[in-house]
């Protein structure tokens, strides 16, 4: 099974949804979800992410590809991806966050979402690039 998760930046920020009953805590992510049959990885999180935030992306290239721990056979692809709509409407997710790049490995991340970070950190990722920042609610 595949799954996409975008890296939707917003200037220096970086954001990231909170799952509902992870854990006591929750799970922060970078939004997503799994690759339905017939669909592309990019078209798959273009209607997640619309699904799940109300909100029109932009898909961009792959940065990196993690195995789900516990689930071998079970990949999560990881986009970049830019907002097109402006106003974020959670309908699966207890929250959402923009944070700093440095800030990410203080959120209770997913194991995956984790590991993603620390590549994308390792290879100065979020220090790369900058999509414009504009009027996004937060």
């Amino acid at each position: 099974m595949i799954v996409v998760a975008a890296i939707i930046k917003k200037g220096r920020l970086v954001l990231l949804a909170e799952r509902v009953g992870e854990t006591p805590d929750g799970g922060w992510e970078f939004p997503g979800g799994k690759v339905e049959k017939g669909e592309t990885p990019e078209r798959a999180l273009a209607r997640e992410i619309q699904e799940e935030l109300k909100v029109n992306i932009k898909v961009g290239r792959l940065l990196d590809t993690v195995n789900l721990p516990g689930q071998p056979e079970t990949k999560l692809m990881a986009f970049e991806a830019e907002l097109l709509s402006e106003t974020i409407s959670l309908t699966s997710h207890r929250g959402y966050a923009w944070a700093r790049p440095e800030e990410l490995l203080q959120f209770q991340l997913l194991p995956a979402d984790r590991e993603l970070v620390e590549r994308l950190q390792a290879r100065n990722y979020f220090g790369q690039i900058s999509i414009k920042p504009g009027p996004i609610d937060s």
